[in-house]
């Protein structure tokens, strides 16, 4: 059933990343050809109606260029630019194992956010998505600024989507799927809820911005809290979210567009918990490692024990709150004494402790950064 719940670029980040890594094997074997499965140089198609790049050159003449292809899955069409002499291709998606599809590949690919893409500005004279990315975000006018952002002056930016008109319709390939169920004029992000199930394993936003070229739709975003439910969907690409994690090293003729410090990835399948009150993140809950059983973490990302359901997962995070925080820790490095700590600061990369144990001005105190999730040696 439908629901008014507003979607965040958060919640479809996460739903999309969970989603496309567990389904990134069935949706390459499903579409082997529109997807270059078969071809060490990937393919270029616009669409499932197999309309090819080499045939209509959309994208112009790209031998000089610096490409960006936003929610590339497996890059089929950054690896078919590259090989058709494109100056410089690079992409991202959300999906790690989506990636992984690419296998080995000169064309650098990242982990990223299409909403906060971590390229500096004006790096790009061309930028496209075919199917990916823009369909699938909360915030679609979020995505075009960032667009904007990273393209230099005068650049182009070519995009294929399906029309708003395939979404009045359910996601269903049988008769129930020819029932219009919602307005086309409807321009809300909202929620599908499975009956019987308190979250839902499918998520949908739907801003549909009414402008010349950039009429950006909803698709189904497939959120699997509770159940592993198979959704038949129709063949279309995938979507890229959430912040920059490389995947391969980056050429050096690609140094130019890269921001600094790139954050790192919140393992994919851990979907966030926020406290109902004020939405504060203060924790994780991780669907797929020990499945059919779940393991909720902390805000440190510590592990908690497993539990049997998202309830009681959502309970044991909410019994610890933020108190994780707080209180004096044990740290020791390798080959280090072990010292008493407290922390500081919990980025979504690194975690910063202090030796410093009260709040007096004069207790100073040495700084200690480690990795994000806290590794074993912090208790």
């Amino acid at each position: 059933m439908r629901a008014s719940e507003a979607v965040t670029n958060q919640e479809s980040s996460a739903a999309n990343r969970s989603w496309w890594d567990y389904d990134a094997n069935n949706y390459h074997q499903e579409h082997p050809n529109y997807l270059g499965s078969t071809s060490p140089t990937g393919e270029f198609y616009w669409c499932p109606e197999m309309l090819h790049e080499r045939d209509i050159r959309l994208l112009g003449d790209a031998r000089t260029s610096r490409v960006l292809e936003i929610g590339c899955g497996s890059a089929p069409c950054s690896r078919w630019l590259a090989a058709d002499g494109a100056g410089f291709v690079t992409g991202f998606d959300i999906s790690a194992n989506m990636i992984a599809h690419a296998g080995e590949t000169t064309v650098p690919l990242v982990q990223a956010d299409a909403v906060d893409m971590p390229y500096r500005d004006s790096s790009f004279d061309i930028a496209f998505s075919a199917f990916g990315a823009i369909p699938f975000v909360a915030d679609s006018a979020g995505l075009m600024r960032e667009v904007a952002r990273v393209l230099r002056p005068g650049g182009r930016f070519v995009f294929s989507i399906t029309h708003p008109m395939r979404w009045i319709f359910p996601d269903n390939p049988g008769e129930g799927g020819l029932t219009v169920f919602t307005s086309y004029f409807n321009r809300s992000p909202y929620v599908e809820r499975d009956p019987g199930h308190r979250h839902s394993n499918l998520r949908r936003a739907s801003p549909h911005t009414r402008r010349p070229y950039s009429r950006a739709h909803s698709r189904w975003f497939h959120y699997r809290r509770r159940a592993r439910t198979r959704v038949a969907r129709p063949p279309h690409r995938r979507m890229g979210a959430m912040v920059a994690t490389a995947w391969q090293t980056i050429p050096r003729n690609g140094d130019f567009c890269f921001t600094p410090g790139g954050k790192l990835m919140i393992p994919a399948q851990w979907i966030e918990h926020r406290r109902s009150d004020d939405r504060e993140l203060i924790g994780w809950v991780d669907l797929d490692t020990h499945a059919p059983q779940l393991l909720p973490y902390n805000r440190l990302g510590q592990p908690l024990e497993l539990v049997d359901s998202w309830d009681e997962a959502e309970a044991a995070i909410d019994a610890i709150g933020l108190r994780c925080l707080t209180g004096r820790f044990q740290y020791q490095a390798d080959g280090s004494e072990e010292l008493t700590v407290r922390i500081k600061h919990v980025y979504d990369d690194r975690i910063v402790l202090t030796t410093a144990l009260t709040d007096a001005v004069e207790d100073v105190g040495e700084e200690i950064t480690i990795p994000f999730p806290a590794p074993a040696a912090l208790r």
